[in-house]
C-alpha cells in the first residue's frame, strides 16, 4: 500500500509503461486499485510481478433511451 509501481497497459504491439502509486495491499495475481500519479486517475489493475501491475482497456457502451 501506498507503494510505487509501474503500470503496464498491452494493447496488442502497443505497450505503454507509467508508474502508478497502490492504494491497497495484494498478492500476485489480485487486483488493486491504483492511481496513475500523473494523471490522478485512479485505476484496476492486476499484479504481475513484484512492483509491476497490468491495467487492461476497458471498452463502454451507454446506451441512451428516449
Amino acid at each position: 500500500k501506498n507503494g510505487l509501481v509501474t503500470m503496464l497497459l498491452k494493447n496488442g504491439s502497443l505497450i505503454l509503461r507509467t508508474q502508478g502509486r497502490a492504494l491497497e495491499d495484494g498478492a500476485m495475481g489480485e487486483v488493486i486499485r491504483l492511481v496513475n500519479t500523473q494523471s490522478n486517475t485512479i485505476v484496476n489493475g492486476t499484479i504481475t510481478g513484484a512492483g509491476l501491475v497490468t491495467v487492461s482497456l476497458i471498452s463502454q457502451t451507454i446506451v441512451g433511451t428516449n
